[in-house]
């Protein structure tokens, strides 16, 4: 029977680099289809990017609002960011993607059903050349 090693850092990083590509295999950005400040009152996104056009990059807040006349929200850095309404030129919201995670369960189901079989074929013949000696 194979002996079990205990999990390395570089063995955990690359679990949880996978992890995190599967997981952002689930989601993709979409544009709403009415007003930034109309779409975030209604919807509460999660996590949105906005752009400002000429005044700087796109800006990634977390838990967006309309206070005001500005966008609020959190940026990467945990930092409170108000954005006022008149700047914000365009708007993208992160949204579940029904087709991508989808395809995400079933190439995870093919692929364990593979390694189970590839496993069970390699039982069968080890079993079998064990026999014949």
């Amino acid at each position: 029977m194979p002996s079990r090693t205990a999990p390395t850092p570089v063995r955990r990083a690359v679990c949880l680099l996978l992890a995190t590509t599967f997981l952002s295999a689930c989601y993709s950005w979409s544009v709403p289809d009415r007003p930034a400040g109309d779409y975030l009152q209604r919807e509460g996104p999660a996590e949105v990017r906005v752009d400002r056009g000429g005044s700087s990059d796109e800006l990634r807040l977390h838990h967006a609002t309309v206070q005001g006349d500005s966008v609020v929200g959190i940026d990467g850095d945990g930092s409170r960011v108000a954005v006022p309404l008149s700047e914000v030129e365009g708007l993208q919201a992160r949204r579940t993607d029904g087709g991508k995670t989808a395809l995400l369960v079933g190439g995870i189901a093919a692929g364990t059903a593979a390694l189970i079989y590839v496993i069970a074929a390699s039982v069968a013949v080890s079993k079998v050349y064990t026999l014949g000696q």
